[in-house]
């Protein structure tokens, strides 16, 4: 129970409806729910039987289009046939036509049978209907090379049966009545087999297989044949089908409901959509792949509103009387609570004075912490300023040597000025003037191999700081960087017996934050010599770096000091953690390292150490940082 109902007293009726309104939405979610899973079980069913009628549907068309094909290829290679259209000499249609009037006594479904020459002319033609088998004369065969069926047929490789588009049977102009569903098969002749050049065609009546398919179909439910325009083959209604052939245009499903057309187009197989009241499925069939566009057959079976509206009232009644006992229990159950409400009120108010004690105490844990962290921060700042001024000490120590000595050879050269001029008021001989331009040259040579080494030291220094200062994201080599670093630290690490051995590729370029990355690497470097290697034995220090991938970079820091042990990298990273304490050391180095290597540059920061063998820092950055941070660089 919330505790602003807990902390306030109520009216007892109203506090029990407070109760009691959950209840009753948590009945009706539910309700709602139990509706919805039942349902939907009930609708998988449905489903079911739907996804059976149409693999049972297409089964059976695939089984008659194999058949078919079976039997074109059982007609061509009739040994009645080779004799009845021989490649060379006169055909013998008697024989073809007694060939086709058996074929045609054994297998059901035949409507015509011919045979056409390379030029589309009929040669032989039997037809077969209500009057039984009959042979067309000479005098009506028509040439066919202008159908569709005749063209196509033509252009399939020999052995492979043609099947047409399915559309109405036509005699002289007029649709047969009954209408005779018409399918033609076409197998080429001529071609290695004997046979005269030609096109043998076989018409199918498929009136009988869509009168199964239709009759196969219950419970409330009903078949839909479609072809690839999505024109109805097969339909409940018959005014809808064949809308193609009778010139009704607007009898498609594209046109009735596009909504659905476009669905089935793109994605030829679904099972369970809720369409217009109506549950339905559908899935597709291809019956032919030499054309330059596959066709196919959809089929579509819909459960109509009357067989959905009985799930919905079988599912009510249940349902109701069960949310019904729910909220007769409930109430009585939650009278029983509000009955015991006063005295959960006082112990919500005792409870809300124990929190206000906690939010004080919350408070001033919040405020001790703002100062910690203030203080960390202004340690974080001694810690930069410290490490900066070690630099301009020794900077300043470095550039101490060649500036005396540029000092020294100029002042030198005054003198010898001087001397030149004292010679010239007494008599200036060849060989001294000779002499002091040949000192000149040494001594201004000197100065300025003098100067120049000041101008490197100084330009080096100042990349370093301003790099620092600026902490900017920025273009920079790897090599240069290392280069300014360890050339700020020469004054420290010379006294030191330290041997710091590169491997390092050149020219590899980073897009990332040099002064954060130089100071990481610095923060190492002193680590390792004031905490890795032993002060009098000394040792060697390895900087390392190698590329992960086209776009990761890993640094490896290595030596051959003491190591460490598993209590002391546990803790390696925390702040303030030093075993430096009495040499002034605060225990933020490694911490700030950690810091910066994941939150600034971006990546990460692990080390290898045992007692006795040494430590090695292994660095995996990005060469392209991803965006500033300024939190973590603040």
């Amino acid at each position: 129970m919330p505790l602003s109902v807990l902390n306030k007293p109520s009216n007892l009726l109203l506090r029990l409806f407070s109760l009691w309104l959950p209840l009753l939405l948590l009945v009706l979610l539910g309700g709602g729910v139990a509706y919805l899973q039942g349902r939907n079980y009930r609708l998988e069913a449905v489903t079911a039987q739907q996804s059976a009628h149409l693999n049972q549907s297409i089964t059976q068309i695939s089984a008659e289009l194999s058949h078919l094909r079976h039997l074109m290829l059982i007609l061509k290679g009739s040994a009645a046939l080779r004799h009845g259209l021989p490649a060379e000499g006169p055909w013998q249609l008697a024989r073809v036509d007694s060939l086709f009037r058996r074929f045609a006594g054994i297998v059901p479904g035949v409507s015509q049978l011919r045979w056409l020459d390379e030029q589309g002319k009929e040669q032989i033609r039997l037809n077969i209907g209500p009057r039984g088998l009959v042979r067309v004369p000479a005098s009506e065969l028509q040439n066919k090379a202008d159908r569709y069926y005749f063209s196509q047929g033509m252009q399939v490789p020999a052995e492979t049966v043609y099947l047409s588009p399915i559309d109405l049977n036509v005699e002289h102009g007029q649709i047969v009545d009954p209408i005779e569903p018409t399918l033609r098969a076409t197998l080429r002749t001529g071609i290695g087999d004997g046979l005269a050049p030609g096109l043998l065609v076989m018409n199918i009546n498929l009136a009988a297989l869509f009168d199964r398919i239709s009759a196969a179909v219950s419970d409330g439910m009903h078949l839909e044949l479609l072809n690839a325009q999505g024109y109805w083959l097969v339909h409940p209604d018959p005014q809808l089908t064949w809308g193609l052939d009778r010139q009704a245009k607007h009898n498609t499903l594209a046109v009735r409901v596009p909504g659905l057309w476009q669905r089935m187009v793109r994605q030829h197989y679904a099972s369970g959509q809720a369409l217009g009241g109506e549950w339905l499925s559908y899935s597709f069939l291809q019956i032919e792949d030499q054309d330059a566009q596959p066709r196919y057959l959809y089929l579509l079976v819909t459960t109509d509103d009357g067989r959905l509206a009985q799930i919905r009232w079988a599912l009510l009644p249940p349902i109701l009387l069960v949310g019904l006992v729910c909220l007769l229990g409930g109430g009585v159950f939650l009278y029983r609570i509000g009955r015991a409400d006063h005295q959960r009120w006082q112990l919500g108010r005792s409870l809300a004075r124990e929190q206000a004690s906690l939010r004080q105490a919350y408070a001033d844990l919040a405020r001790l912490h703002e100062t910690s962290q203030l203080l960390q921060n202004e340690l974080v700042e001694t810690r930069k300023l410290s490490a900066l001024g070690m630099m301009v000490a020794g900077v300043a120590h470095e550039l101490n040597t060649p500036t005396g000595g540029a000092l020294v050879t100029i002042s030198t050269l005054h003198k010898q000025l001087q001397q030149l001029e004292d010679q010239l008021n007494s008599g200036l001989r060849r060989s001294d003037l000779e002499r002091f331009l040949r000192q000149c040259d040494e001594g201004l040579g000197l100065a300025q191999h003098n100067l120049q080494r000041v101008a490197v030291l100084i330009k080096r220094f100042k990349r370093l700081a301003v790099d620092r200062s600026h902490e900017q994201v920025l273009n920079f080599e790897l090599r240069q960087c290392v280069d300014d670093l360890l050339a700020s630290l020469q004054p420290l690490l010379k006294h030191q017996p330290v041997q710091i051995h590169l491997d390092l590729p050149e020219s590899l370029t980073l897009h990332s934050f040099p002064g954060v990355l130089s100071q990481v690497l610095q923060n190492l470097i002193d680590n390792g010599v004031q905490h890795g290697l032993q002060p009098a034995g000394g040792g060697n220090l390895w900087l390392e770096a190698r590329l992960l991938g086209p776009m990761q970079l890993e640094i490896r820091l290595r030596d051959d000091g003491v190591g460490m042990s598993a209590e002391q990298l546990a803790t390696l990273f925390d702040p303030f953690v030093t075993t430096g304490r009495h040499q002034g050391h605060i225990g933020l180095g490694m911490h700030l390292v950690h810091q910066w290597v994941t939150q600034v540059l971006q990546g990460s920061i692990k080390v290898n150490s045992a007692p006795g063998e040494g430590s090695c820092f292994v660095l995996t950055l990005p060469l392209t940082v991803r965006e500033p941070v300024v939190a973590a660089l603040d």
